[in-house]
């Protein structure tokens, strides 16, 4: 096998793995989005610390096929230079990965982003709940002659 031949195989073999990575990714923002509307506190803790995993061997594979594309197809730039790269290559099938791998990305953004408004509304949620429960706001009431007093009124749990 010729050098250029290994060289597309072996990137290839990258592509293929941060594709599947990417896929583990998209599988865990889809369960994280089913548990914040399910308000799952729990399970998003869990599926938190997953992709948190997840993105870990991203950012790992990522260093590596940055420093393969760099030492082995003499690309400077490997982030801003390899779909070009890709693209002038000969192989159907390396770019056919390439772009599987990008859609897949693509896809992950889209639901992270739609996660991060769930999560946005739920802190915007508990906030107001937070502050109904703490509000210490006047209130009118009457003294015992009739007269109108204002008063302040506790929303606290527990209080008879």
């Amino acid at each position: 096998m010729n050098t250029s031949a290994n060289s597309n195989e072996m990137l290839k073999g990258f592509i293929e793995e941060k594709t599947n990575l990417s896929n583990q990714l998209l599988i865990a923002l889809e369960q994280e989005r089913e548990a914040l509307q399910t308000s799952d506190r729990i399970q998003v803790q869990a599926i938190t610390k997953h992709k948190s995993e997840l993105l870990k061997s991203l950012s790992a594979l990522t260093d590596q096929l940055t420093t393969f594309a760099n030492e082995n197809l003499g690309l400077e730039n490997p982030q801003l230079e390899l779909k070009s790269w890709i693209k002038r290559q000969s192989s159907v099938e390396l770019q056919q990965e390439w772009d599987t791998l990008a859609k897949t990305l693509e896809k992950n953004k889209s639901l992270n982003e739609m996660n991060g408004v769930l999560i946005k509304r739920a802190s915007f949620k508990n906030e107001f709940l937070k502050k109904l429960l703490l509000m210490d706001e006047p209130t009118n009431s009457y003294d015992p002659k009739g007269k109108q007093s204002a008063t302040r009124a506790s929303h606290t749990l527990g209080k008879a």
